[in-house]
């Protein structure tokens, strides 16, 4: 009796190795095989062996049900497999943008960088309250030393000069208490005269030197971050260009979600370079078309904010 949980859909998975934006050879060396059983798998000459079907399903990040032909095991049953469990939470276009391009540009399946994300952030977390411990230490250090110097060399000026404001006092009392307490994003610190918090320093810091580095990076309350652009280059590489919209255009559409970066993987490997460059130009526009279209809705329903703010200060008075 043939094993029909092993059967491949050739096409899909030819399609799926597309979408991913890999090359034959390039699954074949994540999936350890060699080039030549992958273009057996896709011309349908070839079985799948049960020892790559997960390794497939991981490679592309796709549930075995969307690569089989046989009557396939729901999603639901393969994640309670592999210990899976379905996540509620929405996150912002550049955010999944982010995921996606992180994936593709390390060759991992999107669940692995998302399974991943706990853990890197706890990392970063905590080096940064190491950090900003460790300058405190090195504050207080100066400090006792400044006192020490003062007092030695200059006794007549010392109760003068070693009276350090109040406030000084009072902003490194607050860091310590920040620190203490893991306030990573400085919530309990006042910091009028900044415009970002510690966590968004630490981690401009951590970024100055990578090679292909952050090309943006904002924080509009001055804490988290709240907008990021990264690998620019490799995201115009796997975009490509249009013959009117400009890469700089196109990869601030995708950061933005009005286009869509695995449809763009899509198209480029399914089209003629022409028929793409065609296609690329009209998603662009409609995506402009459709940007301007949010931003007269933000700007009405703003000015009707206004405008009812307005009338109702009006009638109280």
């Amino acid at each position: 009796m043939t094993d029909q949980s092993t059967d491949l859909d050739p096409q899909a998975l030819k399609a799926a190795r597309q979408r991913r934006g890999m090359t034959q050879e390039q699954l074949a060396q994540r999936i350890e095989c060699t080039k030549d059983t992958v273009s057996r798998w896709e011309r349908g000459v070839a079985k799948v062996r049960p020892r790559f079907r997960n390794r497939l399903c991981d490679a592309l990040s796709v549930a075995w049900s969307k690569l089989s032909k046989a009557p396939a095991e729901s999603d639901e049953a393969r994640d309670r497999l592999f210990g899976r469990v379905p996540i509620r939470a929405s996150i912002r276009t550049h955010g999944r943008t982010a995921l996606k391009l992180v994936a593709l540009r390390y060759g991992i399946p999107e669940h692995q960088v998302l399974e991943l994300a706990p853990l890197l952030f706890f990392v970063l977390a905590e080096r940064s309250l190491m950090a900003r411990s460790q300058r405190l230490s090195e504050i207080e250090s100066a400090f006792e030393e400044l006192d020490a110097n003062v007092s030695k060399s200059l006794a007549h000026l010392g109760p003068v000069v070693m009276a350090r404001s109040i406030s000084a006092d009072d902003a490194l009392t607050n860091e310590e208490k920040s620190v203490s307490q893991r306030d990573v994003f400085g919530h309990l610190i006042d910091w009028t005269a900044q415009d970002e918090g510690p966590f968004v320093y630490f981690i401009r810091e951590l970024t100055e030197d990578l090679p292909d580095g952050l090309e943006k990076l904002e924080s509009y309350d001055g804490t988290t971050v709240d907008d990021y652009r990264f690998a620019g280059e490799n995201l115009r590489q796997l975009v490509g260009e249009g013959t009117n919209a400009t890469p700089d255009e196109l990869v601030e559409q995708i950061w933005r979600g009005d286009l869509d970066l695995g449809e763009c993987i899509g198209k480029k490997a399914r089209l003629s370079e022409e028929d793409y460059h065609h296609w690329l130009d009209g998603a662009s526009n409609e995506a402009a078309a459709e940007s301007r279209r949010r931003w007269q809705e933000h700007l009405d329903l703003f000015i009707d904010s206004a405008s009812s703010g307005e009338d109702q200060n009006e009638g109280q008075s």
